[in-house]
């Protein structure tokens, strides 16, 4: 895997709220070069009891990269995240720590999704929603 075409940021456009109880994650891969990509998200307070693997949906590619896309419901609005990519028999792993070749110790170093906050949401006005 080409470790430096692998992007996300656990801001804007590739980790949202996308309403009162969904999160999405999103991340940018080389074309073609992952197969398979699993989102690892629990709650940093309580792992073992609240942790879940969403695989993640190719949702769209360009002449250089695959979009991967994972929905998030963490139970108590709160969560960290990493993610595990596969590419024949390569497994990585990615946290805000970087790259790992074995998973690294659950919550310390993973991205932090943000607390889901009702006034953080976007709502459409009226007129948009009726256009």
């Amino acid at each position: 895997m080409q470790l430096e075409s692998i992007y996300h940021s656990p801001s804007h456009r590739w980790a949202y709220a996308y309403d009162p109880e969904t999160f999405h994650l999103r991340l940018k891969t080389k074309r073609n070069d992952v197969e398979r990509v699993v989102a690892i998200a629990g709650d940093k307070y309580d792992w073992d009891h609240h942790c879940q693997e969403i695989e993640m949906d190719h949702i769209a590619a360009d002449g250089l990269h695959d979009y991967w896309e994972a929905v998030i419901r963490p139970e108590f609005k709160r969560f960290s995240y990493g993610f595990r990519l596969h590419s024949g028999e390569e497994t990585i792993w990615l946290t805000e720590e970087g790259f790992s070749s074995e998973q690294p110790a659950p919550a310390g170093g993973y991205f932090e999704g943000h607390y889901i906050h009702a006034i953080d949401l976007f709502d459409a006005p009226q007129w948009a929603k009726e256009a």
